[in-house]
């Protein structure tokens, strides 16, 4: 066998070692390629078909987002709106707070002055429990005092009427013994004259002297009196005379001090006050 054969068949070997896989290899991805196309065309066809749809469903999506969107953004206004109002609200009820704080301030105020009223009121009122206490004391002695004064009035009343009944026969004795003073000083002065005056003896002249005495107020000076007459007329410390006026019962005479033609004494037991040229008379004997 040549050389050229042998090269030949080498080559010829070769080459059906290289091209019998070329050969296979093509002839097995050609349909694989075209089944591959198709199976890529249809998965396109499938994608754009899904894609169709994601995008049907999106806009459904997004038309359903946008109403979403649009319901979200009405409740957002009146999310709004309920805030602002509740904004004002609470502004309204911040002032409101204040004012009530302010309220509630003054109702303190209030409620510690009442308290302190209460307090001063409670003082008083203990005061006025303990102040009444020693004025119903006060009225009891009072109560007492006055029965004692009643007593007294009834006595001074009852002394009154003794009194009046005793000035009215005093009076009664003065109108008859000045009558007999008259007649009496009558006679002395027909005796000291020189002429006989029947029945008109020395015992008539010592009765004279010794009849009643009369004088007359001077001075007065509170409960304090003067008399024109004194020791010659037979005044004595310690004398009551008895003071009138018009045959009017004013009071008593108490003699403290006597000079010769003129006393003095405390005025007691006086029913008016007496005045100047009011008249004493000293107490006069039955007879």
């Amino acid at each position: 066998m040549s050389t050229l054969t042998k090269v030949c068949i080498v080559v010829l070997v070769v080459l059906n070692l290289v091209c019998v896989p070329v050969f296979i290899t093509v002839a097995t991805i050609v349909p694989n390629y075209r089944k591959a196309f198709l199976e890529e065309q249809e998965r396109k066809l499938i994608a754009v078909t899904n894609s169709q749809a994601v995008a049907a469903g999106a806009n459904s999506q997004k038309a359903q987002y946008e109403k979403d969107a649009a319901a979200q953004a009405a409740q957002i206004a009146e999310i709004k709106t309920a805030l602002l109002k509740a904004e004002t609200q609470v502004k309204t009820d911040a002032v409101e707070l204040v004012r009530l704080q302010s309220l509630v301030a003054s109702a303190d105020d209030s409620t510690k002055r009442e308290q302190t009223n209460v307090v001063n009121l409670t003082a008083i009122n203990k005061d006025r429990g303990e102040q009444n206490d020693k004025l119903r004391t006060q009225i009891s002695q009072k109560d007492g005092e006055i029965i004692d004064l009643r007593k007294l009035k009834e006595e001074a009343e009852a002394r009154s009427a003794h009194d009046l009944a005793a000035l009215k026969l005093i009076q009664e004795q003065l109108v008859a013994a000045t009558n007999k003073n008259l007649e009496l000083t009558q006679k002395l002065e027909d005796a000291l004259a020189g002429r006989k005056v029947s029945n008109a003896t020395t015992t008539d002249i010592v009765a004279a002297e010794k009849g009643p005495i009369l004088g007359t107020i001077t001075a007065v000076n509170g409960n304090l009196a003067s008399i024109n007459v004194g020791k010659v007329k037979g005044i004595e410390k310690g004398m009551s005379l008895v003071i009138f006026r018009s045959d009017e019962f004013i009071g008593r005479l108490q003699i403290e001090s006597v000079e010769l033609d003129h006393a003095a004494g405390v005025i007691v037991d006086n029913t008016h006050p007496a005045k100047i040229n009011d008249k004493v008379v000293s107490k006069i004997p039955l007879n």
